[in-house]
């Protein structure tokens, strides 16, 4: 048989043995314990608050409106023009989204250095301070405050967007980790319907309550805060990141509820085996095997900014559909919504995630600026037919998505960055560096074409002990 002939049957047989320890590896060895509902609780609050922050401005625009006008009359003796309130508001409103920009860029850094579980406690703490400028703006009688406090909130929860999912991610077994991840949209669109029943005019809407509704944004961060502090940090940074193995095993007996997690630990040393240093964001669109995934997150994000839900919620609780437009949100955020986030958890390994997590929520809160900005003005020029615009791009992310998104159902991290990085090799494309994405698939090509014995398959033995027992 000749060599290439050789090599073919026995990396079919590690391949069938690969995939066999595969799926053994998925069997659950533990249970959801209260640890892990513990700490994915207090990971949700974070989400939780970014939803509250993007509805709490709509139920109670008529008095915020109301005192920024007498301010402007306080100070000058005369109001806003419709025109130029019209503007401010629009402003107030859109500037969250800005402001999450940069704090989606920012994310990625915090999520780096602090890790998830401190980069949480120090963004809750951040989080407070912005609830409380957001409260003073009222007694202080400047809503320049106020939209300073809206633009500091959005950084604040952009950080949030970045940490959140990353820890879900991270701290979930693989076969519950679709079900954990729907949880980020869930928080989100929960803390949106809560900002918006509290934001009634009966309740904390009215004139001389809204700096309460706009000050409870702290309470979250404070039950972050109290929750935080009891839970373990994410494993697999513990592993990965701060190459303490120790720590991060502690971590997953505590997550898993029980003391058997090589399987685990096994996992993320093959991906940080697999990897060298942080991949920086121009490699994102400079590497072969990250290019398309870069692509895809962008788009996902595109996908749920640009479909106008974030638009159009507001006008829509004027209206007597209040409960069909819950339906909406609700199915939004277990369907496109949340699958947005979690998918750039599973497109990347490690050692990309956070920058993908900073360049996709940079998108995200773009979006969501100039669709918060340019909706009153879509549904003074097109009436009916203001979604249509939103219609066609959704139509087309759609055919994008269809045509380009790999199944990461079941799949471990590595595996599924894995598919990208065979790909890639398949066709011969190399990386900026001149190296192909798939090392160590053409040293065991090389080495069989040399007729050495104990070849290296991946980052394991296996071919070589396959070898040896057929000899």
């Amino acid at each position: 048989m000749s060599t290439k002939g050789s090599y073919s049957m026995t990396k079919s047989l590690v391949d069938q043995r690969d995939c066999e320890e595969a799926q053994g590896e998925r069997t659950v060895k533990g249970h959801v314990t209260c640890q892990l509902v513990l700490t994915v609780t207090g990971a949700v609050l974070g989400s939780f608050q970014f939803g509250y922050g993007m509805g709490v401005t709509n139920n109670a625009e008529k008095s915020i409106k109301a005192f920024m006008n007498k301010t402007e009359v306080d100070r000058t003796g005369t109001g806003f023009s419709d025109d130029a309130l019209k503007n401010l508001w629009a402003l107030a409103v859109s500037i969250f989204g800005i402001g999450g920009s940069f704090g989606g860029f920012f994310g990625g850094w915090v999520a780096k250095n602090l890790g998830r579980k401190r980069g949480s406690l120090f963004n809750a703490m951040l989080g407070i301070v912005c609830a409380a400028m957001l409260f003073a703006s009222r007694r202080a009688a400047t809503y320049e405050l106020f939209i300073t406090g809206r633009f500091l909130h959005g950084f604040q929860t952009g950080i949030y967007t970045a940490i959140t999912p990353l820890y879900l991610s991270e701290i979930s077994p693989t076969h519950i980790r679709g079900a954990v991840g729907v949880l980020t949209q869930l928080g989100v669109v929960t803390g949106l319907l809560t900002a918006q029943v509290l934001g009634f005019h009966v309740i904390l809407g009215g004139a001389n309550l809204w700096d309460i509704l706009v000050g409870l944004s702290a309470v979250p961060c404070v039950g972050q805060l109290l929750i935080l502090p009891l839970c373990p940090a994410s494993p697999r940074y513990l592993m990965i990141s701060q190459h303490d193995e120790d720590a991060s095993r502690r971590a997953l007996e505590s997550l898993r509820g029980v003391t058997d997690v090589q399987d685990e630990l096994d996992e993320m040393k093959k991906e940080m085996s697999s990897q060298e240093k942080q991949v920086s964001i121009a490699q994102l669109f400079l590497r072969p095997s990250l290019r398309m995934p870069i692509i895809i997150g962008i788009v996902m994000q595109m996908s749920q900014q640009l479909g106008g839900i974030f638009g159009g919620e507001h006008e829509a609780f004027k209206s007597v559909a209040v409960v069909v437009t819950m339906c909406y949100i609700v199915f939004f955020a277990i369907g496109p919504g949340s699958i947005a986030w979690l998918i750039i958890a599973e497109l990347f390994a490690h050692d990309s995630r956070a920058a993908a997590f900073s360049v996709c929520l940079f998108v995200n809160r773009m979006c969501s600026f100039v669709v918060g900005y340019v909706f009153p003005f879509f549904q003074d020029g097109l009436k009916d037919y203001t979604f249509l615009p939103f219609t066609v791009l959704l139509a087309l992310f759609f055919l994008f998505t269809f045509f380009n998104l790999p199944e990461t159902k079941g799949k471990t991290f590595e595996e599924v960055a894995s598919l990208w990085k065979d790909k890639y090799h398949s066709k011969g494309i190399k990386d900026q560096y001149g190296f192909s994405e798939s090392g160590s698939s053409e040293i065991i090509l090389s080495q069989n074409q040399s007729n050495l014995s104990g070849a290296y398959y991946g980052s394991t033995n296996k071919l070589y002990d396959l070898e040896s027992s057929q000899h």
